[in-house]
């Protein structure tokens, strides 16, 4: 039988032998267990995107208040609420301020129309009307002047009336003239027929334009006066397009 012999091995050997362990594993050094990757043991750079399983990074693993403006796409934000209340307030604000501006407006030029005043004391005024027809061309303070269109009795009439709602009035025309003075005065139950300040009749159907010169003014108790300026207030029949047209201007003073 043959019989082994143990040899130690020697202190170049041993050394040769840990240079070689470490030649073949590298500088690779194991880590002591699960779950123990900490940023000290990534090289930076070396983690790619094949290594991440899927859905392994959420945004849920971002660190809140560490995303900046560089690393936003603003395009896929929706606009903030309050900006949004903001502009609907602006826009509110904006439409209600030109309703204003529009209903002032129309209010102003409503007024200057209505009022014999309203525009340098003067009230120019185009009417056309068919028989049967009324319409107020100026009022100042009690006194008004109002148009009317008639066809009766085979004749077709225009006519321009002064008109008060205060009893105690003044008016002089063409037709009917009231100065004032007790029992001769333009009161507001005079009859249409007693206070015609210029008018223009002719035969039923008939085309007709005339005038009557410097006729026609009523004035207020308190003074207010609305006259006619008559060689520019022509009254026609059956002609611009309608059975009766009235166009002037009303001078209003007091």
């Amino acid at each position: 039988m043959r019989r082994l012999l143990s040899t130690r091995p020697s202190a170049s050997m041993a050394v040769a032998f840990v240079a070689l362990l470490a030649a073949l594993s590298g500088t690779a050094v194991a880590l002591p267990g699960k779950s123990t990757v900490d940023t000290g043991d990534i090289k930076t750079g070396n983690v790619k995107n094949s290594d991440l399983g899927r859905n392994a990074v959420t945004t849920g693993k971002v660190k809140n208040n560490t995303l900046t403006g560089s690393d936003i796409n603003e395009s896929k934000l929706g606009k903030v609420p309050s900006a949004t209340s903001a502009d609907t307030a602006a826009n509110a604000a904006n439409a209600a301020n030109a309703a204003n501006a529009a209903n002032a407006a129309n209010a102003a030029n409503a007024n200057r129309a209505a009022s014999a005043g309203g525009v340098d004391g003067r009230t120019p005024f185009l009417v056309k009307l068919s028989a049967g027809e009324s319409r107020t061309v100026a009022t100042n303070g009690a006194v008004s002047i109002v148009v009317e269109c008639l066809s009766s009795a085979g004749n077709d009439q225009v006519r321009i009336l002064g008109a008060t709602t205060q009893d105690g009035a003044a008016l002089g025309g063409d037709s009917d003239t009231y100065t004032g003075a007790t029992g001769d005065t333009l009161d507001s139950t005079t009859p249409a027929d007693d206070r015609v300040m210029s008018s223009n009749t002719d035969i039923d159907g008939s085309t007709n334009v005339t005038s009557q010169i410097d006729q026609g003014w009523v004035m207020a108790p308190d003074g207010k006066t609305l006259g006619l300026d008559g060689e520019t207030t022509p009254l026609g029949l059956n002609y611009a397009g309608a059975e009766c047209v009235v166009s002037g201007v009303v001078n209003a003073s007091g």
